[in-house]
Formats: structure tokens, sequence, C-alpha cells
């Protein structure tokens, strides 16, 4: 069977289960939600890993968690389905009885954002960039669409964000200091990064990956992930969290990575261009292979065909 039809059968049970259990810890207890597993990757900040794979074909595309301060709790990003998305509520619940007071989206991706409803109470604040409520209004229903074809019966919902990120901000969850940073057209036209200033942790959204091809969204812009991974490999940090892919320790290693594989699709794509190549041909010659990518096959010619659309107005 399909594996996020799966999960989404799952989350059925979960909705008629409901009706039997009248709190979310109830819900968590009576073993019909798939709890995922969390590690603690540095004090009070937790994850749950990602796995490769296609979105609206797999689950557990992204890496999501939380940081958890003296006042409340961040979540940062909440899955691709309303399933992944409260079995992270149910992870949170057996690390703190803390309240959530935020939940921070990196960017519109669904693999990010549609657990956001099962967060959506008058006490949480959603935090995303200044463009992503935009992008939600562009993009949510085809999401939505894409969910009911493999879970007709599935109520599904977004939430955009109520507070918004135009350059820089803080927020403290109490004796912690969180620092959001807003990016202009990267991987979207909508990412934003999240530091925790006490471990100098940095979750980065879909602006670097690990051992998985970068890739270029339909807003995003090649010239500019180029400047936002140089950017992000400037700053001081201990603990990298990547979109997809491992965490990393030594951050530098995967911006170079990144910016590798970057620059040298820019550079043979210029020089397609100033040669006078089309861009059919280019989508199927530039670039055929780069060792040690997972989803190379995958994304590769959808990253050379915006960049081509890109640089050919330089």
């Amino acid at each position: 069977m399909h594996l996020l039809v799966l999960t989404i059968t799952a989350f059925l049970a979960i909705q008629t289960a409901a009706v039997a259990h009248s709190h979310s810890e109830d819900e968590c207890r009576s073993g019909v939600i798939p709890v995922p597993k969390v590690e603690e990757v540095a004090d009070g900040i937790f994850l749950r890993e990602s796995q490769f794979g296609q979105v609206f074909e797999q689950d557990n595309l992204a890496n999501i968690g939380f940081i958890i301060g003296e006042r409340c709790i961040a979540v940062i990003d909440t899955g691709g389905t309303p399933v992944e998305g409260k079995g992270l509520q149910c992870a949170i619940r057996e690390q703190s009885s803390t309240p959530i007071c935020y939940v921070i989206n990196t960017h519109v991706h669904p693999d990010h954002l549609l657990g956001n409803q099962v967060f959506d109470h008058s006490n949480t604040e959603f935090v995303g960039h200044k463009n992503l409520a935009r992008a939600i209004s562009l993009l949510g229903s085809t999401y939505i669409e894409r969910l009911r074809e493999v879970a007709p019966d599935l109520e599904s919902r977004l939430v955009p964000p109520t507070r918004i990120v135009e350059t820089a901000i803080d927020l403290d969850l109490g004796n912690r200091i969180l620092s959001l940073r807003a990016f202009p057209g990267a991987h979207t036209d909508n990412d934003i990064t999240i530091t925790d200033q006490r471990t100098k942790t940095i979750w980065t959204g879909d602006l670097l990956f690990s051992r998985h091809i970068p890739i270029l969204g339909g807003s995003g812009s090649i010239l500019g992930l180029i400047e936002a991974t140089a950017t992000i490999g400037e700053q001081s940090t201990r603990l990298m969290i990547p979109g997809h892919g491992p965490i990393s320790t030594a951050p530098s290693r995967v911006i170079e990575s990144q910016l590798q594989y970057l620059t040298e699709l820019r550079d043979l794509v210029r020089e397609w261009i100033a040669d006078g190549g089309d861009i059919g041909p280019a989508v199927e010659q530039i670039g055929s292979s780069y060792p040690g990518l997972a989803m190379f096959d995958q994304f590769h010619k959808r990253n050379v065909s915006y960049t081509y659309t890109e640089l050919e107005w330089e």
C-alpha cells in the first residue's frame, strides 16, 4: 500500500478515536496515534529525523521538532500531514507539559506545514516569513487537493502565520532566545532560519540540504540560494539542522558540498546560454550525474530548468 495512504488511514482512525477521548493526552496514550521517535540533539532541542522521498508519496520527509524553554515551547515545522503534526504533538507531551507558544514554519512547502492545524489554538502564534501567507494562499488549495487524492475523507486545512518576520526577530521562550532571520528569494521567496542562542543550533529549513540534492522551488532563485548558503556559512554555529538529511556538527562540510553543486550548476547553465543553447537540451544534458547526493534523479533536471529560466535574462 502507498506509504502516505497508510499515514492518512492512521489519521482517520485518530479522528474516529477522538470521539471517545476528550483530551489530546488521552489520544496520545490510546495507541492509535503513531508517535515518532524524537532525539534530544542539544539541550532542550528535540528532532524528528527525516527520510528521503517525494512529497505526497512518502511521509516524514522533513526534519521537524521543538525547542523547550522555561516559559513555553516553539515547534519548528509540523510535517506533511495532520497525522505527522498530531504525532509530533504527542512526542512533545512525552517530554514536557510546558505550553506551546509558537509554531515556526521555515517556508511554504507542504512537507513542512501541513501539520499546522493540530497546533491551532488561541494561545499559539504561527510565525513565518512576510511572504508566507501569500504563498499559502497561492499554493494551499493545490496541497489540499493532492492530499485528498490519496484520502478523500481527510479533513485538512492550512494555517497561515499570525506573526511575520520582515527581516529578523527574536522570540523568548523563557531564558531561551530564538533568533529568526528572513531571506529573500533562495529555496523559495519565503525562507527563514531559526538560531537557538543558548546552544548555537541553527534550523535552516530547506536553505540547506545534507547528503541530498539542493532543490530550487518555483519561487526560488539559484543566485539567492547560493548567497543564502554562504551567509549561513558565515554564522557561528555548533549544530546545524537542515531541512532534509542528517544533522551536522561540522556545518562547513554541508555548506561546501551545497555550494559546489549550486555554483557548478550556475556556471554550466550560464555557459550553455552564452553558446545559444535552448532549455530543452540543457535539461537533458547538463550535469547528468553527481555522486553522493540523494534524490538527484528526481530533482536535478527541474533545477536545471529553473536555473535556465532565471539566468537567461541576466
